[in-house]
C-alpha cells in the first residue's frame, strides 16, 4: 500500500470549533483565533506531518534483510498470506 505525501501547508484549516453554549452567551471570538491548547496539538501535528514527510518511502533496513535471505536461500513466501492481502486490498 502507497501512501502518497502531502502538503501540510496546503489542508486548508476551517477554524476553530466554537461550542454551542458560547454561542448562546453572545461571546465572540476573534476569527482564527485558538485557544493554547488547540494552538499546541496543531503545531504537534504539524511537526510529526512534517518528520512523516521527511521519511523515505522505501524501508531500505527491509529490502537489505529480504535480499540477504534471498541470498542465503532462507526467504520464504506464504502464498496464502500473499492472497489475503490482495484480497483485503482490494476489497477497499
Amino acid at each position: 500500500m502507497r501512501i502518497d505525501r502531502i502538503n501540510v501547508s496546503q489542508v486548508e484549516s476551517t477554524g476553530p470549533v466554537r461550542p454551542k453554549a458560547l454561542e448562546a452567551d453572545g461571546a465572540t471570538a476573534t476569527p482564527g483565533a485558538l485557544p493554547s491548547s488547540e494552538d499546541a496539538v496543531d503545531s504537534r501535528v504539524a511537526d510529526l506531518a512534517a518528520k512523516a514527510m521527511d521519511q523515505p518511502e522505501v524501508r531500505m533496513d527491509r529490502v537489505e534483510t529480504i535480499k540477504a535471505q534471498i541470498a542465503a536461500g532462507t526467504y520464504e513466501v506464504d502464498p496464502a498470506k500473499i492472497a489475503d492481502a490482495i484480497i483485503s486490498e482490494n476489497s477497499k
